[in-house]
């Protein structure tokens, strides 16, 4: 009979070492917390689109530059007014005791929902939630229901916080990335020009 060694490999990595170095995967987002600097920052671009028309139609000193340069700065100032948000896994079972104690309600359940759709994200993201500091279940519904952000936004961070607990932890592959590196690896690869080339000729 084989050892066990044999039939694994001598270089076979063992259980005890994958749930040694195993982390959770973490996910996040920002959101802008500043709803004036969003509110001028659609303006202006609506502005922009229609002077950018009205530039080309018409004989004047064109206006839309200047818009550009006041979305580019205000857009800086926005940026300033995120928060990330960063949510981890709470596990599968916790995850699976969460669900089964906030059920739909029965036009929920009609609609394919398999947990109270408008309590669960709440719920969810208190208990997930890593960054900020100091979140809990009162501090996200005051938000959820509060006027300081949107329903694109709190959907954006319900979403995050489903993928920590429901999606993988897959490497990402970020092809723009991987792809000016490989063209940057080839090019130092060839030194010589094509000017070189021909004065060698």
């Amino acid at each position: 009979m084989a050892a066990q060694g044999e039939l694994a490999g001598e270089g076979a990595v063992s259980f005890d070492s994958v749930l040694a170095g195993a982390k959770p995967v973490i996910k996040r987002t920002r959101i802008c917390l500043n709803g004036d600097l969003v509110d001028q920052i659609e303006q202006l671009e609506r502005e922009f689109e229609q002077a950018r028309l009205d530039d080309a139609n018409e004989n004047r000193v064109a206006l839309a530059p200047a818009i550009a340069a006041r979305i580019v700065e205000l857009t800086a100032q926005a940026r300033d007014h995120e928060v990330e948000f960063a949510f981890k896994p709470v596990g599968r079972k916790k995850w699976r005791d969460l669900v089964a104690a906030h059920p739909p309600t029965d036009d929920q359940k009609a609609l394919g929902a398999d947990m109270n759709t408008e309590e669960f994200p709440a719920v969810a993201m208190a208990e997930s939630c890593i960054a900020p500091t100091g979140a809990t279940l009162a501090k996200f519904i005051e938000l959820r229901d509060g006027d300081l952000i949107g329903d694109l936004q709190w959907n954006r961070l319900w979403m995050t916080c489903r993928e920590a607990n429901l999606g993988g932890s897959e490497v990402p592959l970020p092809v723009a990335a991987f792809a000016l590196a490989r063209g940057t690896e080839q090019s130092s690869a060839q030194p010589e020009t094509t000017e070189s080339l021909a004065a060698s000729s």
